[in-house]
This record gives structure tokens, C-alpha cells and sequence, in this order.
């Protein structure tokens, strides 16, 4: 997440008249702020102090009602008391979506009373926004094909872009296969992000035993060459310990999904690679995952209704190749025949 945030904001201060980059990331009303600002045609980004509670974070943004927040933040309970922090200061807010930004949608694999929940929390979301309790977003930039109702009382003005995933496949020559069973890390035993919500972490040795054992169902069933695509955090002088003789790599996701029959994941959005590629999928969760990375994973599965599957489970009869046709026509690509080419609605 840091090193996304970082190449963010290297981008915007480059590309703009902006001189300074805030980025606030709230965790139990826990907040780092990283800083990305000019300094004699220089940028450099900065680690500054904590805000650790929502009346901090009030006064912070009250003294900068003129301020841009593009915001990753959910619609959903647990952000609204932030959200409403920024309808009362009067802070622009630019929203981008990707995968991991889930909508309050009901699909066929949850249950009657998750679908009935999720549907009156949607819409007391939307009646707080009409009552301006909550800020309607000023600028949304989406790759969905159509935007609904619901989309016009929420955003001011909708930008339909395709995601970055959908335009690099597009600008690259690359030889699509189906040579690989391929996995995608998320850094389920060390990412940061579990930390500030969760006191136990996931033990390395029985994860990644897991995957190895579960790649080996894999390979078995479908007599394909396994290769793990780990994540840039992962210590590679490792690999062997954890996964014997397989192919390991780093910085190859893109490459090696496109050489997929099969691809592995937890919740990660390079999956979008592999969904805009009509590539098959299964979703993996654990039962030694803690809380954040079951709801997170689930947020994916709910998103983009693919099946999931145990890394305990020992049998993978019961899996059926997930076709991606509808959500790529939907979610991902607005196929604009200029690469640029933009739509705006105004509400």
C-alpha cells in the first residue's frame, strides 16, 4: 500500500500545479499521514505524525476545507462517521474505484438475510447522503459500463474510464497461454494492514504449507507447471524452504497470468488480469485466516461471485471454471475506441 501511495503521489505532483500530497490512512481512527512535496524541482516523500481520533482528524481537514480527498474509504458502516467528517468540512472528494472497492450489491451466493442486510444498509447510506449527513462525491471515475440510479444521488460528476488493468493489456504484446497453474501472493502472513485490526497474525509455516500442498492438488488434476508469483515483500532466499523446487518469481504476475490455465488467488487485484483475460479462477481462503483477511476475501468473492474453495479442502472435484464474460462487460472495460476518450454525467 505504501508504495502505491508513494508512486500516487509522485504522479500528481509531477503532473500538477499541487505541491503537496497528504495521504491520511484510517485504521480504528489511527492515521499515518505519508507526504509527497516539492523541494527545489525534488519530490520526497516524508513520514509525519499520528492522528489517533476522529475529533483530530475534525480539526485537520476544518483547517483545510479547500483541500482534494480521493478516498478509498467503503460505503459502509464502519467509514460513515469518517465520511461525515469530510461532509462537514467541505472537502472536495475524488473517489477511484478498482476490484477491491466493493459495492453494497447482492449476488447469488449469499444468503437471504446477508442480501436483505446489505440491501437496508444500502439504503440508509443513500438516505444519509440525500439528507447531506454523509458527502455526495464530487468526482467518481469508474469502469463500470452502466451506472444506475443509485450512482446519480451518490457522485456529482462520473468520469467512465477502463481500469489500468484493462488499458496495459491492451497497450502490451504478450503470447496468451494456458501453460501455468498460477498463483497470486497477497503476503497473508506479514501485510501491515492485519496488524491495526487484528492481534493475531497468520503463522508462515502453516500457510505456506498449505499453498504448496494445495498447488500440488492442483498440478496433480490438471497436469500443469505450478508457479508462484509472491509478493515484493516476500524473502526469496525462503522459496525452497517453503516451496521446494517450484517456480517462484517476483514482479512477473502480469507475464505469468497471461501464460494461465489456472489462476490462484486470495485478494489481490491483479486477479483483473486474469478476469479480463477470461482466464479460470478459484478463490482461496483458510481456516487459519484471522478476521481481516476472511472479510477481505469475501469482500472479493461477493464482488466478483467467483467460487471459493478451502486451501484445506483435499479435492477439487467440485470446482467449475468461473466465466468472467459478464463482470468484464460491466465492471471492467468500457472498450472506448480512443484510448482517452472520456463520458461525463452531471447530476
Amino acid at each position: 500500500m505504501s508504495n502505491n501511495i508513494s508512486i500516487l503521489s509522485d504522479n500528481i505532483v509531477k503532473s500538477t500545479s499541487i505541491n503537496k500530497l497528504i495521504y491520511i490512512e484510517l485504521r480504528k481512527y489511527t492515521s499515518i499521514r505519508y507526504v509527497s512535496y516539492r523541494d527545489n524541482a525534488t519530490i520526497k516523500n516524508t513520514d509525519v505524525d499520528y492522528i489517533n481520533s476522529i475529533f483530530m482528524l475534525y480539526k485537520y481537514f476544518l483547517k483545510r476545507k479547500n483541500s482534494v480527498c480521493i478516498y478509498g474509504l467503503t460505503e459502509g458502516v464502519k467509514d460513515w462517521i469518517k465520511l461525515f467528517i469530510l461532509s462537514i468540512t467541505g472537502v472536495k472528494i475524488i473517489r477511484i474505484t478498482n476490484i477491491s472497492t466493493m459495492n453494497q450489491k447482492s449476488n447469488s451466493r449469499l444468503s437471504l438475510v446477508k442480501k436483505i442486510t446489505n440491501r437496508v444498509l444500502f439504503l440508509t447510506y443513500l438516505a444519509l447522503i440525500k439528507t447531506h449527513l454523509l458527502p455526495k462525491v464530487t468526482i467518481y471515475f469508474t469502469s463500470k459500463h452502466n451506472n444506475s440510479y443509485y450512482d446519480r444521488i451518490k457522485y456529482k460528476r462520473i468520469y467512465k474510464i477502463n481500469t489500468i488493468h484493462c488499458d496495459e493489456i491492451n497497450s502490451y504484446n504478450f503470447d496468451k497461454t494456458d501453460d501455468f497453474i498460477v498463483f497470486i501472493d497477497s503476503n497473508i502472513p506479514y501485510h501491515s494492514d492485519q496488524l491495526r485490526e487484528c492481534s493475531n497474525t497468520v503463522d508462515p509455516v502453516t500457510y505456506y504449507k498449505q499453498v504448496n500442498d494445495f498447488l500440488d492438488l492442483c498440478v496433480k488434476k490438471y497436469n500443469k507447471k505450478a508457479v508462484l508469483c509472491m509478493h515484493p515483500s516476500f524473502d526469496m532466499s525462503q522459496k525452497e524452504d517453503y516451496f521446494g523446487n517450484k517456480l517462484v518469481t517476483q514482479y512477473e504476475t502480469f507475464n505469468y497470468i497471461s501464460k494461465a490455465f489456472l489462476v490462484v488467488f486470495h485478494c489481490s487485484a491483479a486477479i483483473n488480469y486474469a478476469i479480463i483475460m477470461k482466464k479460470n479462477i478459484i478463490q482461496a481462503n483458510s481456516k487459519v485466516f484471522n478476521s481481516f483477511w476472511k472479510g477481505l476475501i469475501n469482500a472479493y468473492q461477493e464482488k466478483i461471485d467467483c467460487q471459493q474453495i478451502m486451501l484445506e479442502d483435499r479435492s477439487l472435484q467440485e470446482y467449475h471454471p468461473y466465466s468472467a464474460d459478464g463482470f468484464i462487460d460491466s465492471e471492467l472495460c468500457n472498450y472506448n475506441k480512443r484510448r482517452n476518450s472520456r463520458s461525463e454525467e452531471h447530476t
